[in-house]
């Protein structure tokens, strides 16, 4: 909730104070670092990383790096590097706000060690995955016609993901899911004759990877420099996975309509 309030303030901030708007995504994350610390005072089993990350999902720059893959797929090497160097440079001031935020508490009230509890059973993954399907067209201010087709065509891709992770390599979950929702969404578009982009767009975004480099990046400042240099990584792999299941989707079911 605060960083949706920044992200509403800051662009709306006297001329005098416009620099604020260049350092927008530093502000979220020290912001979000910064209350997560100060949640650790009194529950040190509260996870730093893991609150900080939940509360970037937003301005997480995983669709930026997927879309400089993309570009650099489609031999637009211009348009794909300054994407990929846009979401890295996104990525790496959201971990420096982060563990500034951290930092500094951390020197104020010197925080307990970590005694990090128990994830969340699976099972409530029943009740928070509609609740995301639902609000993703909403943030992305699909038509109403579109939302209950979304709707179903994210849960089927989730469902996808999650049982092909479960019995191979998550990377296939990844393929699978998306080769499957491209080939709907262009269904979807002949039958119609609408941009398969308009139900295709929210379902990738239950896709892309910022979450694994933004862990990667903490891990390295962390000093694991191995896992570190894995998670980043994979972020890229993932992107170019889905990117392998886009084209592999539009190569069996050609969509009709373009935007």
């Amino acid at each position: 909730m605060m960083v949706f309030i920044l992200s509403v303030v800051i662009p709306k901030v006297p001329p005098f104070l416009s620099f604020l708007q260049r350092f927008d995504t530093f502000i979220f994350a020290f912001c979000a670092g910064t209350l997560a610390a100060v949640a650790r005072i009194w529950a040190p089993q509260v996870n730093h990383t893991l609150v900080t990350l939940s509360a970037l999902a937003i301005p997480l720059p995983g669709w930026t790096v997927t879309a400089g893959v993309a570009e650099i797929t489609w031999s637009r090497t211009t348009a794909g590097i300054a994407h990929l160097v846009a979401g890295i440079i996104c990525l790496g001031w959201l971990v420096l706000g982060g563990w500034v935020g951290h930092v500094f508490v951390d020197s104020v009230a010197s925080l307990p060690p970590a005694e990090y509890a128990d994830p969340i059973p699976m099972v409530w993954q029943a009740l928070w995955i509609p609740l995301l399907a639902t609000g993703l067209p909403i943030a992305f201010q699909s038509s109403y016609r579109d939302i209950l087709w979304i709707i179903l065509l994210e849960g089927g891709t989730y469902g996808l993901n999650y049982g092909f992770s479960q019995v191979t390599d998550s990377n296939f979950g990844t393929f699978f899911s998306t080769f499957f929702a491209t080939m709907l969404a262009n269904v979807w578009s002949r039958h119609l004759e609408r941009p398969a982009t308009m139900v295709l767009l929210p379902v990738l975004v239950f896709q892309v990877s910022g979450s694994i480099g933004f862990r990667g990046l903490v891990t390295l400042i962390d000093g694991e420099t191995e896992l570190g240099v894995e998670q980043v990584t994979q972020m890229f792999y993932t992107a170019l996975v889905i990117i392998v299941g886009l084209m592999a989707g539009d190569a069996f079911v050609p969509s009709r309509s373009v935007l």
